[in-house]
């Protein structure tokens, strides 16, 4: 997808519990950055990796942030607005200060499916790579594109040494991705591998958890959290770099746009994994949720350890809380809110997928 979209996945922070190289990671929206800090703490619990739109967020640097919480980064530049020289300038000063954070500077973000064409893409990029090696950045340079346009644009993948790829089945117009649509992933991954080889990740995967439907496909919590689990044991099982989209709910993009996040539009998680209470055959002798009440998402305490019984049906109640709260939620103000964001959902009706 393009740029941000989050979803509350059922309540649900669900996490990865082990990364291979660059491994699973998760993205993140500038939608409440000035508590990045804090959400950062909470992805590095089980995520290895983040990926970003932005750097500059605020007067924070996002490599900065994420080297602080022990996590490595996919650093954005944006590049619709008028955001360009300031995201390259803090990806260039948050590289230099923390060489071993960043995982790659991925220049943009579907920029084609936003009226551009690939001359205008190739001369950013172009530009962006001389900066980065004029300023001594030695760090693997990518673009993100959906895997549609990269497969009809192949001549990008030369420029860069990273190809992202942005899969989503839930706009794809293939049968079998309205019901089982990791088939969908698996099999537009592979196209894109054939193409590009080992230069390829999956930059956003996911599946929104309610706000409707889309041309088949149902936005609800029961397949946004077995899809999830399915792309988890696909990374797993594979060793595919990706990352799922996304971190938190953003409640400013309305429908199921809103509705990506596999935590709180305030960044509270909900059950981590191992605590799930539907369609969970994991046992509650490992439960770790952690209640979070404040605004910003920190954690004000946990249930740690408990043994299924009592303690079960009180980390229930928590969550029932959780999402009681979660869906009478005050809707945050978006920062950085952009015309290319607001015609996100015009630019989703046109999409074709494979």
């Amino acid at each position: 997808m393009l740029y941000h979209i989050v979803l509350p996945v059922l309540g649900l922070f669900v996490l990865a519990t082990s990364v291979i190289a660059e491994g699973f990671g998760v993205c993140y929206d500038s939608y409440d950055s000035a508590n990045m800090p804090a959400h950062f703490r909470t992805i590095k619990q089980r995520f290895e990796s983040v990926r970003t739109f932005q750097t500059a967020m605020g007067n924070q640097n996002a490599i900065t942030v994420a080297a602080n919480a022990g996590l490595k980064i996919a650093a954005g530049v944006w590049l619709l607005g008028n955001r360009y020289q300031e995201d390259l300038d803090a990806a260039i000063a948050g590289a230099k200060a923390n060489p071993n954070a960043v995982q790659v500077i991925f220049i943009g973000n579907e920029e084609l499916h936003q009226g551009w064409n690939a001359a205008r893409l190739t001369s950013v990029v172009q530009d962006a790579k001389a900066k980065l090696a004029a300023a001594g950045v030695r760090v693997p340079v990518g673009i993100v594109q959906t895997d549609g346009d990269l497969l009809a644009n192949p001549g990008l993948a030369d420029l860069v040494d990273i190809v992202g790829a942005n899969i989503h089945p839930f706009f794809s117009g293939a049968p079998d991705s309205t019901t089982d649509p990791i088939k969908d992933l698996k099999r537009r991954y592979e196209a894109v591998v054939a193409k590009f080889g080992s230069k390829v990740r999956v930059t956003e995967v996911g599946w929104p958890s309610q706000g409707g439907s889309f041309q088949g496909h149902t936005a609800s919590a029961a397949l946004s959290e077995k899809f999830y689990y399915d792309v988890k044991g696909w990374q797993q099982s594979t060793g595919t770099a990706a990352y799922y989209f996304m971190y938190h709910d953003n409640l400013g993009k309305g429908g199921f746009e809103s509705y990506f996040g596999i935590a709180h539009p305030n960044g509270h998680q909900g059950q981590l994994e191992g605590n799930r209470v539907n369609g969970d055959s994991k046992p509650y002798n490992d439960v770790n949720v952690q209640a979070t009440n404040s605004a910003n998402g920190v954690d004000v305490g946990a249930i740690s350890g408990v043994a299924i019984g009592g303690f079960a049906a009180a980390a229930i109640a928590v969550i029932a809380v959780v999402r009681h709260r979660r869906a009478q939620a005050i809707q945050l103000e978006n920062e950085r809110k952009s015309d290319a964001e607001l015609a996100m959902l015009s630019r989703r009706s046109a999409i074709m997928m494979l």
